[in-house]
C-alpha cells in the first residue's frame, strides 16, 4: 500500500530531497536491533561490583542454624500438610459460601421481621384508634343515660304537672 506525499523542493540545493528521505523511510523496515552493550560501560559495570562490600558468606552454610533448622522444620511440615492445604481451603470455601447464605437468610428474616413490625405498629395505631372511638362513645353513651334519665324525670314531671292540671281543670 503506498501513499501519496507531496513536498515543496527545498531551497538549498546541497540537501537531500524530500522524496529521497521519505522513499528512505518508507522502505526501511523499522525493525528493532539488539546492540552489543559498549565494552567501556561493561567494565565500568564490574568496576562498581568490586567496589561495592561482597558478604564473606557461604551460601550452603547458615550463620543461624537453630533458625535454618526451624525454617527447613517449618518448610518440611507445610509440604507435608499441601494436601490438607487444599482441603482445608475446600473446606474454607465451603464455610464461606455458608456464611454467604446465612447472610442472604439473615437479611430475608430482618426485612421479614421489619414488615411484621411496620404491620404491628399500624395494627397499634388501628386498635389504639379503635379504643378511642370506644372510649369516646363510652361517655357519649354514659351521656345519652343521664340525658335519658333526666328526660324521663323532666317527663315524669310533666305527666305528674298535667295529672294536676286536669284535677283542677275537672274541680272547676
Amino acid at each position: 500500500m503506498k501513499k501519496h506525499v507531496t513536498f515543496t523542493p527545498s531551497a538549498d540545493d546541497n540537501a537531500p530531497s524530500h522524496s529521497s528521505i521519505v522513499s528512505s523511510v518508507m522502505e526501511s523496515d523499522f525493525s528493532i536491533q539488539t546492540r552489543e552493550v559498549p565494552e567501556m560501560f561493561k567494565k565500568l559495570a564490574e568496576d562498581n561490583a568490586q567496589m561495592l562490600p561482597q558478604p564473606d558468606i557461604d551460601p550452603n552454610v547458615s550463620a543461624y542454624p537453630e533458625i535454618n533448622n526451624g525454617l527447613v522444620e517449618a518448610i518440611d511440615a507445610l509440604e507435608s500438610r499441601m494436601p490438607l492445604a487444599f482441603q482445608d481451603q475446600h473446606e474454607v470455601l465451603k464455610m464461606q459460601t455458608e456464611m454467604l447464605q446465612l447472610e442472604v437468610n439473615y437479611k430475608e428474616l430482618y426485612k421479614k421481621v421489619h414488615d411484621q413490625s411496620v404491620m404491628r405498629h399500624n395494627l397499634e395505631k388501628s386498635v389504639n384508634k379503635n379504643v378511642e372511638d370506644m372510649q369516646k362513645g363510652a361517655v357519649v353513651a354514659q351521656k345519652l343515660v343521664k340525658a335519658k334519665s333526666a328526660y324521663d324525670e323532666v317527663l315524669a314531671k310533666a305527666e305528674q304537672l298535667l295529672a294536676k292540671a286536669e284535677k283542677r281543670r275537672m274541680a272547676n
